[in-house]
């Protein structure tokens, strides 16, 4: 069509399949990604291109994927971008309406190729056994799958594969079906290649188990074509949960990690929640920590017979209470504070509590700026920020270019929303600072996610947190296993002492040697040196027990700068309140749903948790 500038290859490297492309791409058909060049503003500007450069060439230079290269110099508009956006889906229904048959073909032989591949390439299937930490993330990830139009069936009989023994109900999923390279792509582990020439464009990781908590099995074993005793899943799971027998003195729930906790404890609103903080004995089965309490009240087991319609929990009876120490989950009173200069992340932590039913008021740099914050909030949140820096945390949109108001009107019906303000620059300032350090020395907490944190480290809402130099690690999106330091935390109630979390880049909090008792959960699973260890002396524990490679999915660069650096960061400051660092974002893009209790355990215990107890620096214990 006469448009220079088009190229195929060298900006997006393909290998996440997150994208709207990827619908036809994950079910044989054909699709393609493309983005086109933008302005910052609608205007029509003279753009310099004699210095860009993708995948190492210049962008004015003619390549195999670019016959027809832009020239140095070009006036551009947003009518230009539509031009071309434009001109791409006419050349796109072009090529459908001439070939047809072809691409009706190929998307069958696609399938009949992943059909035959599945029966002769390992693995030839996973094993989704029944019996899960978390029924509700169990559901969760086999409607996602059948969502996507894979199919999926389950055990009528006990059964074997790879020498190992399966139970009835377990979920199969088998490679010999026409999506069958698409169910490998979600349950398999990737691995990006460190050697690659380019760097990754998104994530690299989007394992399903480990995003989602499921233990997944990969079948090598070819009988699994044979087994006969297995019927369709033709129906949306639902799992319900259950009420045991007894409770004349209340109930318990055994607490592995599971989601629906927190809309539990939001449902039963007024009524009594406590949390046991040692573990304890029902019948034959040993609770954790973390576990609730509920004890017997007026009116309880109607609203727990309606609460487990909706949960997949387990209110086990008891005839009395158990003898241990617990605190009381009583829920705060929440703010989800957001700038004027990264709303993405914040978007999806937004929709993560509004689907877990978690009340909170969406609040703005007006809000901060106003002070009183602690007369009307117990908890402040801020989700990750991206890659803005803390400057731009505190002074926002350069004012130079306000006042640019955000509101509603006629003409731009759609503005000012979820939110308002009739001047979104100049953001808090140090005004809206100093009434978040009056926040925290009320008594506040304050819970940082990912980048956010830059706030309290850079501006010394926090005195002795620091954080890595940029570039020493590289996570663009990768499963790590993480392991928890600190067992009597409440942020690391339901979590196993070794489990994966999900990292995108970001700051990477650190802590002086003397302050590593704020870590309630670090990455990798390297332990502590004892006192008067050598730096090459061996590390404390068990000296023959090997090490456990961080890596679990994706890629990590620098791993050794990232070994037993904080996960989270539980701050307790000397004048007061407390702040929660993420060094990771837990509710990444409604994904990585396994560490979404991260958060929740926060909101839950956000008044109970516990100072540290330091051995070697006991005057240390706050900030």
């Amino acid at each position: 069509q006469g448009l220079p500038g088009v190229w195929t290859w060298g900006f997006y490297t393909g290998w996440n399949p997150s994208y709207l492309l990827w619908v036809t791409n994950n079910h044989n058909s054909l699709g393609r990604f493309y983005e086109t060049f933008g302005n910052s503003s609608a205007r029509t500007m003279t753009r310099d291109l004699s210095r860009s450069t993708y995948a190492g060439k210049k962008v004015t230079t003619q390549q195999w994927y670019r016959a027809n290269p832009p020239p140095d110099e070009v006036e551009w508009s947003l009518r230009n971008n539509t031009n071309y956006m434009q001109a791409g889906v006419l050349s796109s229904l072009t090529l459908a309406a001439r070939n047809g048959p072809t691409l009706l073909y190929n998307f069958w032989k696609k399938g009949a190729n992943t059909l035959a591949l599945g029966r002769t390439q390992a693995p030839h299937g996973w094993v989704i056994p029944a019996r899960q930490r978390d029924r509700d993330r169990l559901a969760y990830l086999v409607n996602q799958l059948r969502h996507h139009g894979i199919e999926v069936h389950r055990a009528t009989k006990d059964f074997s594969l790879d020498e190992k023994k399966f139970r009835a109900g377990d979920y199969l999923v088998r490679l010999d079906q026409p999506y069958g390279s698409f169910a490998r792509n979600l349950l398999a582990i990737q691995k990006f290649p460190e050697d690659a020439d380019h760097r990754p464009y998104d994530d690299v990781s989007w394992n399903m188990g480990f995003h989602y908590g499921v233990e997944t099995v990969a079948i090598n074993d070819t009988t699994i074509f044979q087994l006969d005793d297995i019927a369709p899943v033709d129906d949306e799971l639902r799992p319900q949960g259950a009420i045991g027998r007894g409770g004349r003195a209340g109930f318990a729930v055994k607490n592995t990690g599971q989601n629906g906790l927190i809309t539990a404890r939001l449902a039963l609103g007024e009524f009594e929640v406590r949390a046991a903080e040692e573990p304890f004995v029902v019948g034959k089965d040993t609770l954790p920590p973390g576990s609730w309490i509920v004890p017997a009240q007026a009116g309880l087991r109607p609203a727990l017979e309606s609460l487990t319609v909706r949960v997949g929990l387990d209110f086990l009876g008891l005839n009395r209470l158990p003898d241990v120490a617990a605190h009381a989950l009583d829920l705060p009173r929440i703010a989800l504070y957001h700038n004027w200069v990264s709303t993405q992340a914040d978007g999806w932590t937004r929709f993560t509590l509004e689907r877990a039913g978690v009340p909170f008021d969406y609040i703005n740099d007006d809000d901060v700026k106003a002070g009183g914050l602690r007369d009307r909030y117990d908890v402040i949140l801020m989700a990750h920020q991206g890659g803005a820096s803390a400057k731009r945390l505190v002074h926002g949109q350069d004012p130079k270019f306000g006042p640019m108001p955000y509101t509603r009107e006629a003409s731009f019906a759609s503005h000012g929303v979820i939110d308002s303000s009739p001047d979104i620059t100049g953001g808090i300032g140090f005004r809206g600072l100093a009434h978040l350090e009056d926040f925290l020395d009320q008594g506040g907490t304050f819970v940082l996610l990912g980048s956010a944190g830059r706030l309290a480290s850079d501006f010394g809402l926090v005195r002795n947190v620091g954080t890595l130099a940029s570039g020493k690690v590289n996570t663009p999106g990768s499963s790590l296993r993480a392991k928890v330091v600190r067992r009597d935390h409440p942020i690391a109630y339901g979590y196993e002492d070794v489990h994966p979390v999900f990292r995108i880049n970001g700051p990477v909090y650190t802590v002086p040697t003397q302050y590593e008792h704020w870590i309630v959960v670090q990455y990798g699973t390297k332990e502590k040196k004892a006192k008067g260890d050598t730096p090459d002396s061996a590390v404390t524990g068990d000296p023959t027990a090997p090490q456990q490679p961080m890596l679990l999915a994706g890629l990590v660069k620098g791993g050794s700068d990232l070994e037993r650096k904080a996960v989270v960061l539980d701050v307790p400051r000397h004048a007061g309140g407390r702040v929660l660092l993420y060094s990771f974002n837990p509710v990444h893009r409604y994904l990585n749903h396994a560490d979404h209790n991260y958060l929740y355990n926060a909101i839950l215990n956000w008044n109970d948790f516990p100072d540290p107890e330091p051995e070697e620096h006991p005057g240390l214990a706050r900030d």
